[in-house]
């Protein structure tokens, strides 16, 4: 089956499971967070293989950077958007995934390029690392705690930094890459414990899949494209 007949299915599966009289409802709540998911993987993967390729031309790269603060400003724009609202966030979900993929469509040109034994070996290690995030707060609930928030911040932040000097100095390390590697393994565990406390805590009408599925989306991306760059 193709990339777009999987995306179908699993809005198909949202829309039954997740909302009950056109509101986001709490049942289920850990395998709708993990179907939006999906939903963001397969929407990434579809607009670079039917859209982005076919638009992104020297004349858009130019605009990258207006393409990133838009980017920047769409996902503080759908953070603030309450779940009760369903209609205009998933308006802003889908135009933050748009510009989300033009920025990354160059990670799917890398692995393209790729052996099929080098591509298959990032995947293996990707979900080996991801189920093994997972698993820490599965079995070892009491081990993660919202205490992990600041450290995990000022990870990032110096990982941003030095992300940047190396991109100014057109220089590359290994050092930077394995680092980013293990703190989104970390983030993987930290965004499921925040997805599985919101489980008991949801209200009804207001469970914001979005907010707890992006977290995850984003550190399994970013964990994708650094193995990648090893």
């Amino acid at each position: 089956m193709t990339p777009l007949i999987f995306l179908s299915i699993i809005t198909i599966i949202i829309l039954s499971s997740a909302f009950k009289n056109s509101q986001p409802t709490c049942n289920r709540f850990i395998l709708n967070t993990y179907a939006y998911l999906l939903f963001m993987i397969l929407f990434l993967y579809t607009s670079h293989l039917y859209i982005i390729k076919y638009l992104l031309n020297a004349s858009v790269l130019k605009y990258i950077i207006i393409i990133f603060i838009v980017n920047i400003v769409l996902l503080f724009r759908l953070m603030y958007i309450p779940a009760f609202h369903p209609i205009e966030k998933h308006i802003y979900l889908i135009a933050w995934l748009l510009t989300f993929a033009l920025m990354t469509y160059p990670m799917t040109i890398r692995a393209n390029e790729m052996s099929t034994i080098a591509l298959t070996e990032i995947m293996v290690i990707c979900l080996s690392l991801i189920l093994v995030a997972t698993g820490v707060v599965l079995f070892f609930p009491k081990l993660v705690t919202p205490a992990w928030g600041l450290p995990l911040f000022l990870g990032l932040t110096g990982l941003i930094v030095a992300q940047l000097f190396s991109l100014f100095l057109n220089t590359k390390s290994l050092y930077t890459t394995y680092f980013a590697i293990v703190l989104f393994t970390i983030f993987i565990s930290y965004d499921t414990k925040l997805a599985l406390t919101a489980s008991k805590t949801c209200i009804e009408g207001k469970a914001d899949y979005i907010k707890y599925s992006m977290g995850l989306f984003l550190d399994i991306v970013n964990l994708f494209a650094n193995l990648e760059n090893r």
